[in-house]
């Protein structure tokens, strides 16, 4: 088993452990068990996200200013799904430009494929 599959496994039983807690554990206050799992998720994935940003360093300016859009629109109605939605899109986005051919979103077999990432590690625009 590599690395990367012993780390992607583990950190499925953590997800899988944190959702059968969530169910054993009595509820306390207004929240039902799905509240209360998606904010432990979303706790998570803001970690992951800050973690992710720390290391990878920020992404292109474009890119910044397409997850504040991004992240205004998901804020509207809460504002707390905003700041993780800009989070999780930076980082992510910061992971995609560090690969050298960007990467392929869908595969067709004649036509090519469509590029998440339009740029390489250089910084030159692909077209």
């Amino acid at each position: 088993m590599t690395e990367r599959s012993y780390i992607l496994r583990r950190a499925l039983s953590i997800f899988l452990l944190f959702y059968i807690v969530n169910l054993v554990v009595p509820l306390v206050g207004p929240y039902s068990y799905t509240q209360r799992m998606w904010l432990v998720t979303t706790v998570i994935v803001g970690l992951l996200s800050v973690m992710i940003l720390l290391k990878e360093k920020l992404p292109q300016r474009s890119t910044i200013l397409l997850g504040i859009l991004l992240g205004i629109l998901a804020g509207l109605v809460r504002p707390m799904t905003g700041i993780f939605t800009f989070l999780a899109f930076i980082s992510s986005m910061r992971v995609i430009e560090t690969f050298d051919d960007g990467i392929v979103l869908l595969r067709r077999p004649f036509l090519g494929g469509y590029p998440v990432c339009g740029h390489n590690r250089s910084g030159i625009r692909r077209d």
